[in-house]
């Protein structure tokens, strides 16, 4: 019996590590793929070497004044003030080819480098 219940306790255990392991693999992968062109995360994923830029520019915004601004407007007219602004970089992103990263709050992150980090080689 004291053995079918030492088997049980080491059965539960390595079945929550591998829960655990599983729920963290998860979210490491979402993270990638929030902040990291599909190209570079595949490659991680199966171990080959993501590219290397020689060159490379990243642009970082963030809104000064944003929660003061925001403090003063409703929730709907601060999502038309940032919608708007973001719309802008998003046009301008594209129209020079530059890669989004992404927005967080009032934070937009992008960056171009030579080919393959461009909208029509994106990776």
């Amino acid at each position: 019996v004291i053995v079918a219940y030492e088997g049980e306790q080491t059965n539960r255990s390595r079945y929550k590590s591998m829960c655990a392991v599983e729920a963290t693999t998860e979210k490491t992968s979402c993270i990638l793929n929030m902040l990291m062109p599909p190209l570079v995360v595949q490659q991680l994923q199966t171990g080959i070497v993501p590219h290397r830029y020689r060159h490379a520019t990243i642009a970082q915004s963030d809104l000064c004044g944003f929660t003061k601004i925001a403090s003063a407007l409703r929730p709907d007219e601060v999502l038309d003030f940032i919608n708007e602004i973001f719309g802008a970089f998003d046009e301008l992103a594209g129209e020079y080819q530059v890669y989004k990263v992404e927005t967080v709050g009032d934070a937009y992150l992008a960056g171009v480098a030579e080919q393959p980090l461009t909208e029509t080689n994106m990776p």
